[in-house]
C-alpha cells in the first residue's frame, strides 16, 4: 500500500472520533422565544429558525418600541438544533443555535430554554437565555454574553 492510500484510510477513520470527548449529546429543547424592542423607534426585524438545513419558521415584524414579539409553535419542545436568527439588517444579526447554549450551560434535569433577543437603545441585538421549567415553573436568567 502506498503512503498517501494509506494517510487517506487512517484519516477516514481517525475523523470520526475525532473532537472532545465531554460535549455534550444532549440539547435542550426550545419553548418559546421574545424579541424586545428597546430601542426608542419601532423596528422591522426578521426571524428565521431552521433545523438543519430546513427552514421551519420565518417572520417579518414590525415591533413598536416598548413592546416585545412572542414565538410560541407546536413543533418547539423537541430537544433538536434549533438554529435561531434575529435580523434588523444584513450586517445587525444575531445568530444562536440550541446546541451551542447546550454545550455551554448545565440545565437542572428536565428544564427547557426560552430565548430573549433584546434590540438595545444603540439599536443592537443582545440575546439572553433564560432556564426555565418545561411544566411553567420559574425561570431563572443565564448569561450568554461573549
Amino acid at each position: 500500500m502506498n503512503r498517501r492510500t494509506f494517510i487517506a484510510l487512517s484519516s477516514s477513520c481517525i475523523l470520526p472520533f475525532s473532537g472532545c470527548l465531554n460535549d455534550k449529546l444532549d440539547i435542550y429543547p426550545l419553548t418559546k422565544i421574545f424579541v424586545t424592542n428597546k430601542y426608542g423607534s419601532e423596528v422591522n426585524i426578521n426571524i428565521t429558525i431552521c433545523v438543519g438545513d430546513e427552514k421551519v419558521y420565518e417572520s417579518n415584524e414590525e415591533i413598536p418600541p416598548n413592546t416585545d414579539v412572542k414565538i410560541r409553535k407546536n413543533w418547539m419542545g423537541d430537544s433538536l438544533n434549533y438554529i435561531i436568527t434575529v435580523s434588523l439588517s444584513e450586517n445587525n444579526k444575531e445568530r444562536i443555535t440550541t446546541s451551542d447554549i447546550s454545550n455551554r450551560f448545565e440545565l437542572q434535569e428536565n428544564n427547557c430554554i426560552m430565548l430573549d433577543f433584546t434590540i438595545e437603545a444603540n439599536k443592537q441585538i443582545a440575546p439572553f437565555v433564560t432556564d426555565t421549567r418545561c411544566d411553567g415553573g420559574s425561570d431563572s436568567s443565564l448569561d450568554f454574553s461573549e
